[in-house]
C-alpha cells in the first residue's frame, strides 16, 4: 500500500457510498511502523470529526461523490503485519513530505478555526 486516506463522509444505505466531507491522505512511506501510522490517524480521527461537523453546520462542507472503485476492508493477517514491519522502515528511508505538510497544514487549519471561535465568544 502506498497512501492511505482517513474520510469523513455522510451516511447512505451501502457500506461507504456517501459523499466525501473531507480527507487526509497518509503516505506510508512517511512511517517506519504500522503502529506509528495507527497512532496518527487515530490522533487525527477527532479532528476530521470535528472539522467535518463544523463545515456542515457552517454550509461551507462542499461533499464529493465517492467513487466505487479502490474501497477496501480488511484485516491484516499476521504474517502481512511481519512483512509491512520489514518493508515500512525502508520505504521510510524514501520519504515524500507532501503529505506530511498536507496534514500539518490540516492541524494549523482547525486551530486558527478554533482560536476565532474563541476569540467571537
Amino acid at each position: 500500500f502506498k497512501n492511505i486516506a482517513l474520510t469523513s463522509h455522510l451516511m447512505e444505505p451501502a457500506l461507504d457510498a456517501g459523499p466525501l466531507i473531507s480527507e487526509i491522505i497518509f503516505s506510508s512511506d512517511e512511517y517506519k511502523t504500522l503502529g506509528e501510522l495507527r497512532n496518527e490517524m487515530g490522533a487525527l480521527m477527532p479532528i476530521i470529526a470535528v472539522d467535518s461537523v463544523i463545515s456542515i453546520l457552517s454550509d461551507t462542507a462542499q461533499p464529493i461523490k465517492q467513487k466505487p472503485s479502490g474501497q477496501q476492508y480488511y484485516f491484516i493477517h499476521h504474517r502481512l503485519r511481519e512483512i509491512i514491519s520489514i518493508i515500512l522502515p525502508i520505504r521510510n528511508k524514501a520519504l515524500n513530505q507532501k503529505n506530511s505538510l498536507n496534514r500539518r497544514n490540516h492541524l494549523k487549519a482547525f486551530k486558527l478555526l478554533i482560536s476565532d471561535i474563541q476569540n467571537n465568544r
